[in-house]
């Protein structure tokens, strides 16, 4: 399968056991969405090129569903904790796909020491860094999501945007250029017919067009960056 194209989105969730959450979307040489099983391999690495990993996941077993998947980083036997990760370095995660290596590694710095950082701050200054990341609290889960009714941009930070439109609205995406491997959730919670239309920046596509709508109640889509424009990874419609 050499040649597949491997558009990653980070969901990052840290559990008691230290376990990421990575969702992806894989597409083989001819752009179709695969499906059946797939061997993935995951390294941790603290540079973007060279060095050695100081997390591998060794092979994964990885089942893929239109192009969709999901697959559980860590645990009690091979952790992503505070032995292996630290508030103070640079993160960058290898992959590879039945042997296929690909060329470039990925930043997580934000991913893993954005919840360190937090929780860390949260917590009293006796409590250890790895006892402040399980402190998940709802207040925290809350400042990822932004609940418009009138035309705007979508913010780098706004993990997802619940619609409730009073009248038909536009909701344009941040450049795809500036956040490669972001994602973003926009649902339709109103009761109306109101239209949603979610544009991307000028020169820019969702699946190879400008714009994606949301017309129903209950609608919503995910679109992930590129580096260059975006793709649809789930659309409920």
């Amino acid at each position: 399968m050499r040649g597949l194209l491997f558009f990653l989105l980070i969901g990052v969730g840290l559990s008691w056991s230290q376990m990421i959450a990575e969702t992806g979307f894989l597409r083989n040489v001819d752009g179709m969405p695969v499906t059946g099983t797939v061997m993935m391999n995951y390294k941790l690495y603290t540079q973007p090129t060279g060095g050695a990993p100081v997390w591998d996941s060794s092979q994964l077993a990885v089942s893929v569903n239109e192009g969709l998947y999901t697959v559980l980083l860590g645990g009690s036997s091979n952790p992503i904790d505070d032995t292996v990760i630290s508030s103070t370095a640079n993160y960058y995660f290898e992959y590879s796909v039945n042997g296929v290596i690909f060329p470039q590694r990925e930043l997580v710095v934000w991913s893993l020491r954005a919840v360190q950082a937090t929780y860390a701050l949260r917590a009293d200054t006796a409590v250890t860094a790895n006892t402040a990341l399980n402190a998940l609290t709802a207040t925290s889960i809350k400042q990822q999501f932004r609940q418009v009714n009138a035309s705007t941009v979508i913010n780098a930070d706004d993990n997802v945007v619940l619609a409730d439109p009073v009248d038909p609205i536009n909701l344009t995406l941040p450049d795809a250029t500036l956040f490669k491997g972001q994602s973003f959730t926009i649902k339709k919670v109103d009761q109306t017919l109101n239209w949603v239309r979610v544009l991307a920046q000028t020169g820019q596509l969702i699946e190879g067009f400008s714009l994606t709508p949301l017309m129903a109640p209950g609608d919503s889509v995910t679109v992930l960056s590129d580096g260059s424009s975006r793709w649809l990874i789930t659309c409920r419609r």
